[in-house]
């Protein structure tokens, strides 16, 4: 893995001079990323930084490209991170800081919030949890736990999820309550891809409620 390999970023800056900006980031590239969440933010007068994070995008390497060709996305890349003694979503909240740095350097900008989805948001919740200066984190689309419940759907999210001992350490709801931001999830799903909602996902906001009280970190977790 090589760290000097460049990251592509596209940056629209807010109007009137701002320097608010939010990052959006999406597994798929920034290509992804829906037009009318650009517009949405442009609306509030923020300006919207889209990186291609490591191996998405434009980022991805054409040794990964041709291998992974007829394997699921990110099969050969992560399994390439482990044996390193990385993962992606290692790589993915070092590229946040990057663009978090570089932002700051060169625009005098400060991060409003990070909006991922799938796997990129949780690189962003992680990224919160680390210490990123973000008022808000949105996860679209995103597991509210590492625990699997069934085996059907095994593969709903690819292997740019795994955290090789994650689950020793706590879940999703502990990074939540340290982040110490606001927390965002929408259309929340279990990790095989299952629509959370009704007394399960009441059964959720309890949890991160929880969590987020014995920590006695500030910031909210909601769910929508």
């Amino acid at each position: 893995i090589d760290d000097d390999e460049p990251l592509p970023l596209l940056y629209r800056a807010p109007p009137g001079g701002a320097t608010r900006y939010v990052v959006l980031c999406h597994p798929g590239g920034k290509d992804s990323i829906p037009r009318k969440v650009i517009q949405h933010y442009l609306g509030k007068g923020l300006g919207v930084a889209i990186p291609d994070l490591w191996g998405t995008g434009e980022a991805i390497s054409l040794s990964a490209r041709a291998t992974d060709g007829s394997l699921p996305r990110f099969h050969t890349l992560a399994r390439s991170a482990l044996w390193l003694g990385k993962t992606i979503l290692g790589q993915w909240i070092g590229d946040l800081d990057v663009v978090t740095e570089f932002m700051r350097s060169r625009y005098g900008a400060s991060l409003a919030g990070i909006d991922g989805y799938r796997e990129a948001g949780l690189a962003g919740l992680f990224f919160a949890t680390l210490g990123a200066p973000a008022d808000k984190v949105i996860l679209r689309d995103a597991p509210v736990s590492y625990l699997f419940d069934n085996r059907q759907g095994v593969d709903y999210f690819t292997m740019a999820t795994h955290l090789p001992g994650f689950l020793r350490w706590g879940d999703v709801s502990l990074a939540a309550a340290l982040s110490g931001e606001d927390v965002e999830f929408i259309d929340p799903v279990s990790m095989s891809g299952r629509k959370i909602a009704g007394p399960e996902l009441a059964g959720y906001v309890q949890e991160f409620a929880r969590l987020r009280e014995v920590s006695r970190e500030p910031g909210h977790t909601s769910f929508r």
